[in-house]
């Protein structure tokens, strides 16, 4: 069964990064501004969004009003972006799995008032969940929020809706985000030439096959720390960690947790859950998190970039970056500038993990970094060490689950 996912059809405007995990550098999570693709409505219909997928113009959809004596709305205690994000979107990974054509739920957050009076943080918010629309299943196609308002310009919280047909056959129930394909283009063009400069020149039969394979929760700690240790910290590849337990400025405890999920939504709601995670607590408890997704899109690179594109964008429209930053990382990441520098096919093994993950950074570490190394120091230092091991040397590694090869070796990020 093929499934097409909606490309976006703008250019994005990335930065090359071959920095690594915890590595707080910010053209290594930052994409350009227009990554969200979000739709903002005319101005006097600015909070009154997200129609169905594939309704033509996307629809704008009137604000529904708080139920009389909030009678079916459910408040919740969120205080912070990260703390509704969380709640809103566990709503709507539940209503996708849960909810029937006609039921609808509200959530109401009287402790965000501040923001939501905001009508450009409304907007940015439900661009946000625009752009998520176009690479979710559920949401968009049979699950739609809405704005709930009590008067002009205040908006209280959001009304889930739902259009499920539970006994019709979806995605959902047949497959998951790691097995989407998509279909054939009608624009390709035989003809036209590509230039393959920065793709790996990896001789296939010289390798050992990919190992698929997904073990359990300390194992995958295991490995995970492992990778962390070679890589980023012998090899310096990320000059702020220290071993796979210490890293930050100041140096500090790293968080592993591993989210085993493969639906889009469920992937939106796990993320802003261990926002709040980092979010709760200081530095000196936590100073980065690294979550780990082994069965979220490890087959699928460009959807898991899509997914990160959306995560991206959010953390500047709503002023989450004030806070934290992030990295991510994927077994078959490949910088989309590659082409452009010889050295960079190898240069991106220092965003190639065994599982996808994301790494969460502190912005006030990023800042303090920022003023110790230069940004295109480290880069420049990647891949000269990553160029000088090979490609093909990286990817056995790699695919073996075994970094022991560069165990002890000591790159030096100032050169």
């Amino acid at each position: 069964m093929l499934r097409t996912t909606k490309l976006r059809a703008a250019a994005l405007t990335l930065s090359f990064v071959a920095s690594a995990a915890f590595c707080p550098t910010p053209t290594s999570f930052r994409a350009s501004s227009q990554c969200g693709g979000g739709i903002i409505a005319p101005a006097e219909e600015r909070i009154h969004r997200l129609g169905r997928k594939g309704e033509a113009g996307h629809q704008v959809l009137r604000s529904t009003p708080v139920p009389d004596g909030g009678g079916g709305a459910r408040n919740d205690p969120a205080e912070t972006t990260p703390q509704m994000m969380r709640a809103l979107w566990e709503m709507i990974s539940d209503a996708t799995k849960n909810m029937a054509r006609g039921d609808s739920a509200t959530i109401l957050f009287p402790n965000m008032a501040k923001y939501l009076t905001m009508s450009n943080y409304v907007e940015n918010l439900m661009a946000h969940l625009e752009s998520c629309k176009d690479i979710c299943d559920g949401f968009g196609a049979n699950t739609v929020v809405l704005p709930v308002q009590t008067q002009p310009n205040k908006v209280d919280g959001f009304e889930i809706k739902s259009y499920r047909n539970p006994n019709s056959v979806s995605f959902n129930d047949v497959d998951d985000a790691n097995n989407l394909r998509f279909a054939a283009d009608p624009f390709w063009d035989d003809a036209e030439e590509w230039d393959f400069g920065g793709v790996d020149e990896v001789v296939e039969s010289n390798l050992p096959p990919v190992d698929s394979s997904v073990p359990d929760d300390g194992k995958i700690v295991e490995v995970s720390k492992r990778w962390v240790d070679r890589m980023m910290a012998d090899l310096a590849l990320c000059p702020f960690t220290k071993s796979s337990t210490q890293s930050g400025i100041p140096m500090g405890p790293v968080r592993y947790h591993i989210d085993r999920l493969s639906t889009m939504e469920d992937a939106y709601a796990a993320f802003w859950k261990e926002v709040c995670v980092i979010e709760d607590v200081k530095g000196a408890e936590i100073s980065t998190t690294l979550q780990i997704l082994p069965e979220f899109c490890m087959s699928s690179i460009e959807l898991f970039e899509q997914w990160s594109d959306t995560l991206t964008s959010t953390l500047e429209q709503l002023n989450v970056e004030e806070t934290l930053q992030l990295i991510f990382f994927h077994p078959n990441w490949t910088f989309r500038d590659g082409g452009e520098r010889s050295g960079a096919a190898a240069a991106n093994y220092a965003r190639r993990s065994p599982w996808p993950m994301v790494n969460l950074l502190r912005t006030d570490q990023v800042r303090t970094a920022q003023k110790g190394i230069p940004t295109g120091l480290v880069y420049q230092q990647n891949e000269k060490i990553l160029g000088e091991i090979g490609t093909e040397e990286l990817e056995r590694m790699l695919r073996l689950r075994d970094w022991e090869g560069v165990a002890g070796e000591k790159g030096d990020p100032r050169g």
